[in-house]
């Protein structure tokens, strides 16, 4: 009981925290989310998707409360989408995809072309690409033809 009271707290604490980080560098928030980093019950993932990508603010709760200037100083990632495009928006009605879209907490979409292959990738930030010739951790890829057929889709091989 004790450990989900303070759970509770440190939630209520490390989303206090993106909220305001968001509210003061003025992003227009589609979505918003702190999500703990294990094992510390102390380590916070803040997350917040716009409309062009996904900002990302790693907390450690034990540190002392931040002012506003403080806040908007701590590190933080800008993880922008692909820009909109025919291939994105197949994907994205693809019946797997939208099952993919509901499972990852807040997503980034990527795209590329491998030859005449056109490839859109969508993945959950939260995990981190840990060698570049590696697709980063829960990654979903479908590949398309240039007749716009899906060549193959599924979750990226590590």
């Amino acid at each position: 009981m004790i450990y989900v009271a303070c759970t509770v707290y440190a939630h209520h604490v490390a989303f206090s925290r993106i909220q305001k980080f968001a509210e003061l560098d003025q992003l227009q928030v589609e979505s918003i989310g702190a999500l703990p980093l294990p094992p510390s019950l102390w380590h916070w993932d803040g997350l917040v998707r716009t409309a062009r990508g996904v900002y990302e603010l790693r907390m450690d709760l034990a540190d002392k409360p931040v002012n506003d200037g403080e806040l908007l100083a701590l590190e933080h990632h800008y993880y922008p989408d692909a820009p909109p495009n025919s291939y994105i928006e197949m994907a994205t009605r693809l019946p797997e995809v939208q099952k993919v879209l509901l499972v990852l907490a807040i997503p980034v979409t990527r795209f590329h072309k491998e030859g005449d292959v056109a490839v859109v990738e969508i993945s959950d930030i939260r995990f981190v690409q840990t060698r570049r010739d590696r697709p980063p951790s829960f990654s979903y890829r479908v590949r398309f033809g240039t007749d716009g057929r899906v060549l193959s889709q599924g979750w990226a091989a590590r």
